[in-house]
């Protein structure tokens, strides 16, 4: 139940940051999160801040990376493109910091079927574009929509399985650190 919750509330955090980038509100998406990552420890399992923080940083890079790759090449161009055209804009790295609170929680049972995580993925992100695009127009193609949604079916059928890496990687040091201390085994 606590993942359907946690599922639901950020779907509402999606439809704020695009209604934001809609009307080009660019406080819209960082107040979004602000009150979703309370909402997230609230409705989710309780783990360390640090993790969390290390883990929403690195894949929040992956995503900035991901759509400033879009961005760069023109297969996509984007709604309140700030800082630059060129990059991924803050209220689409704000989503992607979001996401990654959701990884462990709301799609945990992804975290050891990679295969299914990028297949599911491959499907669901480009529907989630789509929908940016056809229902808000923050998300344009350029170069047509097959070529980008195809582009982004391959790139979350390896981003979403680096996701769940990134997330077994930002809980490396915490295990480490406690194995080290007194009574550990």
């Amino acid at each position: 139940m606590r993942a359907l919750i946690l599922w639901i509330a950020y779907q509402a955090f999606w439809f704020a940051c695009v209604m934001g980038a809609e009307h080009g509100w660019l406080w819209s998406s960082p107040l979004a999160l602000a009150c979703f990552i309370p909402l997230r420890f609230i409705i989710g399992t309780r783990t360390r801040w640090r993790e969390d923080l290390l883990h929403m940083l690195t894949v929040g890079a992956l995503g900035f990376l991901v759509d400033s790759g879009f961005a760069a090449t023109g297969l996509m161009s984007y709604a309140a493109p700030w800082p630059s055209a060129a990059l991924a804009p803050l209220w689409i790295v704000m989503i992607w910091l979001a996401f990654a609170l959701t990884l462990r929680d709301g799609l945990g049972f992804l975290h050891e079927r990679p295969l299914l995580a990028g297949i599911l993925g491959a499907v669901g992100a480009p529907l989630s574009y789509l929908g940016a695009a056809r229902g808000f127009g923050v998300v344009k193609f350029p170069l047509g929509e097959g070529a980008a949604l195809a582009a982004l079916a391959v790139a979350w059928f390896i981003a979403l399985p680096a996701a769940f890496m990134l997330m077994r990687l930002s809980l490396l040091p915490a295990r480490l650190h406690a194995r080290h201390l007194p009574g550990a085994r």
